[in-house]
C-alpha cells in the first residue's frame, strides 16, 4: 500500500479519510494531517490543491463522484498559470453555492477602495470619530462604547446619544473612521448589531448604515469581532493583504501598519480568508485555526492555536505561552502607550503566564522584571528592557 505522503493532490481528493477531513474537521484530524505536512514538507502544495477540489463540491454526502474529480484535475493540470485563475472563476458559481448551503463562504471579490486603509497616525491622547469628514469627535476615556444601532444616533457609553447627522436612507453611503491610539481601546456596535472591540493603535472604517447587499469594514490595526448572523449579507473585512468573508461568527484579526505579518484566528463559525494577490485560493478556517500571511508570502499558512491567547486582551488581560519577550513587551507597550525597547539576549527570553491589564504599568512591569531575569530602565521618554 502507498503510504499517504506519497499522494498527489488528485489522489487525496479521492481518499475518504482526506474527503473526511476537510468536510468534517477534528482537533485529532488537524493534528494527523499537520504532523503529515510537518514530516513531509513536499506534499503541503498537493494537499492545498487537494482541498480546493474537495471544497468545490461541498456540501458531501456521500463522497464526491470520481468523474467530477477527474473533471477538475484535468482543468488545473492542463491550464497555464495565468489560465489557472480562469478556471476557478468558471466555476464561481458552483464553489459559492455549494459552500453557502454548507455554512461557509469562498471570498471572491476584489476590495474597491484601498485609501480606506489608509493608516492616520494617532499622536492625540484621544481616541478619535471622524463622521461624514467633519471635525474629528474626541474621547477622552480608556475605553469607550459607541452604539451605531439606535434609529436616534449615536449611544456613547450607554447612557448619552450623539446626533452627527440625519439618518435617512441616503446615510448608507455615510462611512464613518475610529482612530484608537496606543493606551485606548473602543467597543463598537455597528448598525447590524454586530459588535467589535477594536484594540489599541488601530483605526476601523465602517459605513453608518449597511446595504442590501453586503457588509464591508476596512481595518488597520487589531480587532475582535462578534457578527451578527444574516444569511443574505456576507460580512467582508478588509485589510491591508487579505480580507475575511463570513455570514455571523466571532474571530480576532492582527494587521498593524508597523509588523510584517497579518493573523486571523477563529473563535467560532467559519471563515474564509483570501491573499489580496491570489484572489481564486482562498482558504477556509475553522475554530481553532489561526490563518497568518506574511508580507511578501503567497500563502496563508493554517495552524490550530490556543485562541485564547490571541482574544484575551478583549477581557483585560493578557495570556502567553512560551511568547517570546519581544512579542510580549509589544503588545503591552501598546495597550499602555509606552515605548518599549528590547535590548541584546532579553530578545531570546520566553513568558508563560497571565498578565492583569488593569494593574499600573508601573506594577506589571516590576511583575515582570521580578517573575523573569529581565531588567528596566528609563532613558527620557522610553523604556529599556535588558537581562
Amino acid at each position: 500500500m502507498r503510504k499517504i505522503s506519497d499522494y498527489n493532490a488528485l489522489q487525496l481528493a479521492e481518499d475518504p479519510r482526506f474527503i473526511d477531513w476537510v468536510t468534517n474537521p477534528t482537533i485529532e484530524k488537524d493534528e494527523y494531517w499537520q504532523d503529515i505536512q510537518e514530516h513531509y514538507p513536499l506534499i503541503e502544495k498537493e494537499i492545498l490543491t487537494a482541498k480546493k477540489i474537495v471544497e468545490s463540491y461541498l456540501p458531501i454526502e456521500n463522497g464526491i463522484p470520481p468523474a467530477r474529480i477527474q473533471a477538475v484535475w484535468h482543468k488545473i493540470n492542463s491550464k497555464k498559470k495565468n489560465q489557472f485563475k480562469i478556471y476557478w472563476n468558471s466555476v464561481a458559481a458552483i464553489l459559492v453555492i455549494s459552500v453557502l448551503v454548507g455554512g461557509g463562504i469562498i471570498f471572491k471579490e476584489r476590495q474597491k477602495n484601498n485609501t480606506y486603509l489608509d493608516f492616520e497616525e494617532n499622536v492625540e491622547a484621544y481616541s478619535q470619530l471622524y463622521s461624514n469628514n467633519q471635525p474629528p469627535i474626541l474621547f477622552e476615556q480608556n475605553q469607550v462604547d459607541l452604539d451605531f444601532s439606535n434609529e436616534q444616533g449615536i449611544v456613547v457609553n450607554n447612557d448619552s446619544i450623539l446626533n452627527i447627522g440625519d439618518n435617512e436612507k441616503v446615510s448608507e453611503s455615510i462611512m464613518e473612521k475610529i482612530v484608537v491610539p496606543y493606551g485606548k481601546r473602543i467597543i463598537l456596535t455597528l448598525s447590524d448589531n454586530s459588535r467589535i472591540c477594536i484594540n489599541s493603535g488601530s483605526q476601523l472604517v465602517f459605513p453608518r448604515k449597511f446595504t442590501k447587499s453586503k457588509r464591508e469594514v476596512y481595518l488597520v490595526g487589531e480587532a475582535l469581532f462578534d457578527i451578527t448572523h444574516k444569511a443574505k449579507m456576507p460580512f467582508v473585512v478588509h485589510t491591508k493583504q487579505s480580507s475575511v468573508k463570513v455570514l455571523g461568527t466571532s474571530f480576532n484579526i492582527k494587521a498593524y501598519a508597523d509588523e510584517d505579518y497579518e493573523e486571523t484566528v477563529l473563535v467560532s463559525g467559519k471563515v474564509s480568508l483570501s491573499n489580496k494577490n491570489i484572489w481564486d485560493n482562498p482558504t477556509v478556517l475553522y475554530p481553532g485555526q489561526m490563518g497568518k500571511l506574511a508580507s511578501e508570502a503567497e500563502q496563508i499558512r493554517v495552524r490550530k492555536v490556543d485562541v485564547e491567547t490571541y482574544t484575551s486582551w478583549a477581557k483585560g488581560y493578557l495570556l502567553f505561552k512560551n511568547k517570546m519577550a519581544n512579542e510580549v513587551l509589544q503588545q503591552i507597550g501598546r495597550y499602555y502607550n509606552k515605548k518599549i525597547e528590547i535590548i541584546g539576549s532579553a530578545n531570546n527570553v520566553t513568558f508563560t503566564g497571565k498578565l492583569d491589564l488593569t494593574e499600573d504599568f508601573d506594577v506589571l512591569l516590576k511583575r515582570i522584571t521580578k517573575t523573569s531575569s529581565l531588567r528596566c530602565f528609563y532613558e527620557n521618554d522610553k523604556i529599556i528592557i535588558q537581562q
